[in-house]
């Protein structure tokens, strides 16, 4: 829009201004402290007119502004910036201006204007605009028309928004969501998520990672990577007025050395750990898609060992015992040491396991194929890394095991590493992992 269309309401027929009209800059401190009070006095008090929020989105060389006025029962407030044509390489020798509102949703914020008290404000406000050599305007209007003056230019709709009423009692605000957004929401509770709501940003860490990660994945562009001291910033000068809104899972987030890594490596991802020891390829299938799939992940790590094919019992003994590394790793030994034929009875139990055709193996096909379905419908990448049996790495006698699993992620899409070659380039003594842990990592 252009502001220099005298014929909007020419001058010589403006009528009788009933406003107290004024442009408030927030460089200027009674200026600023004007601009305060009039939003106070204003009952709606949307934060994207409050001038420490405006202002968050000026760049260097750019005017914080607000037009101000009074009325006989209300006030107009518009803010907007300021912004000098001359800082567009295309523009560079020019002395005009252009005026735009902060990120989010603006316009002229009104309350208890009458029709003549509009007509009077826009008035004044293309005289200022006109004698400030302003030139072009843009607006992202709020989105409920009863906040806003009717805006004195072209307004396009340029896409639909969705809005949610908050006005409502809490069972009619549940009840007006679909069944299958209920259903989720029962689901994240059931499964130890929460909400919390962070007023002084003490979760500011935890946050920052999901949103990083978050524009990343979106390709979001540059301008809406804001950095850290923007939210402090916000923190700050709207205390009182904005708050963080985190779902947490057990009220806790899962760090890892693969997190770290990631950190390291200037990757924003956020690393769950989702396994439990002693589980099988069933077990820890069952427990992703029936328990830990509203997580929403976008990549899957399954950490397999050769003991994942085997059928588990469902009962016996304490649930300590049942998914303990130690006790796996304890009877692992015991059977070498204490059983004549060890090794090789070991190798003849995983040949009668993985046999074609067992129902061991069957099942294990069956629960990746359940989860390679899941993760092509949902845009999930899965590797699958297989760990060795470390106690006999130099001439390692599972290797058609790794084979099974090789075949098994290839006819499932996933991705397959064989982290053998890695594990005997140390002392398996010293390794980090011991026996068969596996793990699931989101």
């Amino acid at each position: 829009m252009t502001w220099n269309s005298a014929e909007l309401i020419p001058p010589a027929i403006v009528p009788p201004a009933p406003v107290e009209f004024s442009v408030l800059d927030a460089a200027v401190p009674a200026d600023l402290a004007a601009w305060r009070v009039q939003w106070s006095g204003w009952p709606d008090r949307e934060i994207m007119a409050h001038p420490d929020f405006v202002r968050r989105f000026a760049r260097p060389g750019d005017r914080v502004l607000a037009a101000a006025a009074r009325t006989t029962r209300g006030g107009v407030l518009y803010p907007f910036i300021l912004r000098p044509l001359a800082a567009e390489p295309w523009a560079s020798d020019r002395k005009e201006w252009d005026v735009t509102t902060p990120y989010g949703y603006g316009g002229a914020f009104a309350w208890n204007a009458a029709p003549e008290e509009a007509e009077a404000f826009w008035s004044r406000f293309n005289r200022w605009a006109r004698s400030h050599d302003v030139v072009t305007s843009f607006a992202r209007l709020s989105l409920f028309p009863d906040q806003l003056l009717p805006f004195d230019g072209d307004v396009v709709v340029n896409s639909p928004n969705v809005v949610r009423r908050l006005d409502l009692g809490d069972e009619e605000l549940w009840n007006d969501y679909a069944p299958k957004v209920r259903q989720n929401v029962r689901r994240a509770r059931s499964r130890g998520c929460s909400l919390l709501v962070d007023a002084e940003g003490a979760r500011l860490d935890e946050f920052l990672k999901v949103y990083t990660a978050t524009m990343t994945r979106r390709n979001a562009a540059s301008y809406y990577f804001f950095p850290r001291e923007f939210f402090e910033a916000l923190l700050h000068d709207l205390k009182g007025h904005c708050a963080f809104f985190h779902v947490v899972h057990e009220d806790k987030v899962v760090s890892s050395l693969l997190q770290k890594k990631f950190d390291a490596a200037g990757q924003h991802v956020e690393v769950l750990n989702a396994g439990i020891g002693n589980y099988n390829a069933e077990r820890y299938v069952e427990r992703f898609l029936n328990r830990l799939a509203p997580l929403r992940p976008t990549d899957l790590l399954v950490l397999a060992f050769v003991r994942d094919g085997e059928e588990l019992s469902q009962g016996g003994g304490n649930v300590l015992l049942r998914n303990s590394q130690l006790a796996v790793t304890a009877w692992t030994a015991i059977n070498r040491v204490f059983t004549k034929s060890g090794e090789a009875s070991l190798v003849d139990h995983y040949k009668q396991v993985y046999a074609p055709g067992s129902p061991a193996l069957a099942q294990m096909k069956a629960e990746f194929a359940k989860l390679g379905a899941y993760a092509r419908e949902h845009d999930i990448r899965v590797t699958l890394a297989m760990v060795p049996d470390i106690h006999t790495l130099t001439d390692y006698p599972l290797g058609f095991v790794h084979d099974i699993f090789a075949r098994v992620a290839r006819d499932n899409g996933f991705a397959y590493i064989d982290l053998l070659p890695a594990f005997r380039s140390h002392d398996a003594e010293r390794s980090a992992l011991a026996g068969d842990d596996n793990r699931f990592v989101a």
